[in-house]
């Protein structure tokens, strides 16, 4: 029996098959059943990189009919519209133009619809719900908070007012003003109001504006923010640079974990005599500001100076310098390198395996006793 298509039942050679009428099943399980078993064989023919067409009727006797047909040089067009119905492309136009367009809407009182009062000089901010909120989660909880009083403004007495607007700059343009001075507090804001992408961009502009001085306070920064991969980053510069880093003072006006990590680096390319020198000044300048002893300013710093790498003739001359300066540098420290001298002069094997007090730095200089001590391993 011949169908007035010209289709067979059952399977047919050009990849067609149809469901006859009056079966055991239901009009629309006998449609499904066709519609699955079709939608497999379109499946099994893409899977084997064989484009096809699907073509399907349902017959006024209630009957479903599919017909795959292979693509060919004789119907190019159809092919690819079923093609072009499958794919999607997306576009973009020019982010700058589109900066520049968002950027004259930024701080706009026209459509806006909510004010920010900011910083201790209570600066009024305008701004648009919409766009802040889609950026910042933070902020647009603070809005459907207040949402039965739009008119009231939102106070943020603790920021910046232009750290805040450099902020709002970033959430309607994607793009930011930079420099060294304001890096650091809109950073800092970033990190507050949950602004992962500014983080991103703050934090590359740190890296590639590092200098010996700035390099101190993106340290700083990264420690007290706790991001970890850009204070590792800063670290291997002032490591690289630490000759230049010392000698621009900057250093002086570091936290004390900031410094702390500094002066625990094995990596520091500079002699340990610079070292000593570095933590006397650093909590020399502590002392003058917060009236805290020397002894005591330094306390957590100075124990990651490495005694043991000075010969005897260094060691009496800080020991001495540090006696006039309220020793600084604890007794303990001094008894230990006392120690190590006098073992490694009678010719004994010093008990020193992972003790920081005797392991060489990259930058130490070479003195004869140092083939005894820790040898300098790289941390990278």
């Amino acid at each position: 029996m011949s169908h007035p298509w010209g289709w067979g039942p059952g399977w047919c050679p050009a990849g067609s098959f149809w469901v006859w009428p009056g079966s055991a099943s239901p009009p629309c399980s006998r449609a499904f059943e066709a519609f699955r078993r079709g939608w497999i064989l379109y499946l099994m023919y893409r899977l084997s990189n064989q484009p096809l067409l699907l073509h399907f009727k349902l017959h006024s006797h209630s009957w479903l009919c599919f017909r795959f047909i292979h693509h060919s040089h004789a119907e190019p067009a159809a092919s690819r519209a079923f093609t072009n119905m499958a794919s999607f492309v997306h576009k973009s136009g020019s982010g700058e133009v589109f900066a520049e367009q968002m950027r004259g809407t930024l701080l706009s009182k026209e459509f806006s619809d909510v004010r920010f009062v900011v910083g201790e000089g209570r600066k009024v901010i305008h701004g648009h719900r919409v766009i802040i909120g889609a950026r910042c989660p933070l902020l647009q909880k603070l809005f459907q908070e207040s949402a039965s009083k739009p008119e009231v403004p939102i106070i943020l007495a603790d920021v910046n007012p232009d750290t805040f607007t450099h902020m709002l700059e970033f959430m309607y343009t994607n793009t930011v003003q930079l420099s060294t001075s304001s890096a650091v507090d809109i950073l800092g804001t970033a990190i507050e109001y949950g602004l992962q992408d500014l983080q991103k961009v703050v934090s590359e502009f740190i890296l590639q504006s590092l200098d010996t001085e700035f390099a101190a306070e993106a340290m700083h920064s990264a420690v007290y923010f706790e991001m970890v991969d850009l204070e590792r980053r800063v670290l291997h510069y002032i490591a690289d640079n630490a000759g230049s880093f010392f000698k621009s003072k900057a250093y002086l006006e570091m936290g004390e974990e900031a410094f702390r990590k500094v002066i625990e680096s094995s990596e520091l390319d500079i002699d340990e005599s610079e070292i000593n020198k570095a933590i006397f000044e650093w909590g020399r300048n502590r002392e003058i500001r917060s009236g805290q002893p020397l002894a005591e300013s330094v306390a957590k710093v100075v124990r990651h100076l490495r005694v043991a790498i000075f010969d005897v003739n260094e060691l009496e001359s800080m020991e001495q310098f540090s006696a006039k300066e309220g020793n600084y540098i604890p007794a303990d420290m001094f008894q230990f390198a006392w120690k190590f001298h006098a073992q490694i002069s009678s010719d004994k094997k010093p008990d020193i395996s992972g003790n920081e007090w005797a392991s060489l730095r990259r930058g130490t200089r070479n003195l004869t006793h140092h083939f005894s001590l820790n040898p300098y391993e790289s941390q990278d």
